[in-house]
């Protein structure tokens, strides 16, 4: 099997999301990759979240292993048929394996979001990566719509430059 294991760089760490490491990890041939966790980053959002979920399928992950885990994070990753489980304590990486484990098959089971309902969430109703309401896109990932825009505040400082300079 090939499991996926939130780690510090030497021992798993105490929560998923937060880790700075995900491991993927075999149980025939023990580490086979050390990935930077890209939902740790600290300009990550809920999209870097769906990100690194997909990611672990591209590692054909067969299951995670976790201390703690989001119960959001933990809804994705069941709904996505990955299984999970919890481990009882932070083992090193080498004797990962061996630690007893319980099966996680409820999203209850995981922590609560203690930010999900603060800032974009609760001011405008969700970022559209976390299964909220989508926020209107910026310009930026809106290309045709720039090109157009007349009024952004960008655009009227250009104008003003080319307006002084000619």
């Amino acid at each position: 099997m090939i499991y996926a294991i939130p780690n510090d760089g030497e021992r798993v760490a105490n929560h998923f999301v937060k880790a700075p490491y995900i491991a993927i990890y075999s149980d025939t041939d023990g580490m086979l990759k050390n990935l930077a966790n890209i939902a740790s980053m600290p300009q990550a959002g809920c999209n870097a979240k769906s990100q690194l979920i997909q990611s672990l399928q591209g590692y054909n992950v067969d299951a995670v292993l976790v201390r703690n885990i989001g119960e959001r994070v933990l809804a994705k990753l069941l709904s996505s048929g990955t299984p999970v489980f919890r481990l009882s304590t932070r083992s090193s990486l080498e004797d990962v394996l061996a630690v007893p484990r319980e099966p996680l098959i409820e999203p209850s089971q995981g922590r609560p979001s203690n930010n999900h309902k603060k800032s974009v969430h609760k001011q405008k109703g969700g970022c559209g990566s976390c299964g909220g309401p989508k926020s209107k896109p910026s310009l930026l990932a809106r290309p045709k719509a720039l090109l157009k825009a007349t009024s952004s505040p960008a655009i009227l400082k250009l104008e003003s430059m080319a307006n002084k300079a000619g």
